[in-house]
């Protein structure tokens, strides 16, 4: 009977380390779960922050690419006419022209919501050769070698004090009637002579020749309150609206699209350039951060 009892110690004692080790194993089975979990949960995350990195680095890829193509664009001068391409090519070997400054859409600059609207009101003004003053206007040799019809615009006009035109808007109409001056500017650090970098034009001269061309312009909402204006406040002014349509004093109107055949959308570009660079510094920024974490 003392082999019976110490056989049921024993018993008991292997069902006890049974129990105790299948508490264990349960134990290790459900950190295991947990430690899986937590590894699916860090897949995922590294999953999602990897699509998110490629897809980041496409949006880059895709802004690069459209600011390399605008940019080549704007340095090899798309929209200009080729005559006047050619005296700015004869100017830069030094084969004449030497008082011709730039293109006028390299002298000026406004905001991307308006640049339509600009230049459909300057037209082929707008790749006008700008010279200093009359007397910088190319000489009639230089003239007779001319390859096409090419327009050259003073900035101090023979006889003329530059003065600034009143910009206020329209009051009785708010917002809706704006003067176009008031949305172009002129640009900073503009060369008076390539190749200087002391003879700087004073802004205040391109803008009292922005107050020559664009002073009697208005930018209004559509071609219905033109006509409306026409007769009545604005009155033998010219108008353009938000679309491009140009309505001139003398009531002929222009229309189509803007940017092809005359000033080739040359400051649109430029605007849609400058955006590309802030969202693309923007889209670098958080490539970086993301490459970090």
């Amino acid at each position: 009977d003392e082999e019976t009892a110490a056989h049921a110690t024993e018993s008991e004692r292997l069902q006890g380390s049974v129990e105790r080790q299948r508490t264990e194993l349960e134990s290790i089975e459900r950190d295991l779960a947990a430690q899986e979990a937590s590894a699916d949960a860090m897949s995922a995350d590294r999953r999602d922050r990897a699509e998110g990195l490629a897809e980041l680095e496409q949006q880059g890829v895709r802004l690069e690419s459209r600011r390399q193509t605008l940019q080549e664009l704007v340095d090899s001068r798309s929209g200009l006419g080729d005559a006047v391409r050619d005296v700015l090519d004869r100017k830069a070997r030094g084969e004449g022209f030497d008082g011709v400054i730039a293109p006028l859409a390299d002298l000026i600059e406004t905001d991307s919501d308006s640049a339509a609207s600009v230049e459909a009101a300057l037209g082929a003004t707008l790749q006008a050769l700008v010279v200093g003053n009359v007397g910088d206007l190319p000489a009639a040799p230089e003239f007779e070698s001319l390859s096409g019809r090419v327009a050259f615009v003073p900035i101090s006009r023979l006889g003329s004090t530059p003065r600034r035109y009143v910009l206020d808007t329209i009051g009785m109409f708010g917002d809706r009637v704006v003067p176009l001056r008031a949305l172009v500017r002129a640009q900073d650090g503009v060369l008076a002579r390539p190749g200087s970098s002391t003879d700087l034009i004073n802004p205040e001269r391109i803008e009292a020749m922005l107050d020559r061309l664009l002073g009697d312009t208005f930018l209004v909402p559509d071609v219905e309150a033109a006509m409306l204006l026409a007769g009545g406040p604005l009155a033998g002014r010219r108008m353009v609206t938000r679309d491009g349509c140009v309505v001139e004093a003398d009531g002929r109107i222009v229309a189509g699209p803007v940017g092809t055949a005359e000033s080739g959308g040359v400051l649109q570009q430029r605007g849609e350039l400058a955006a590309l660079g802030e969202e693309l510094a923007e889209v670098n920024a958080a490539l970086g951060t993301a490459r970090r974490d």
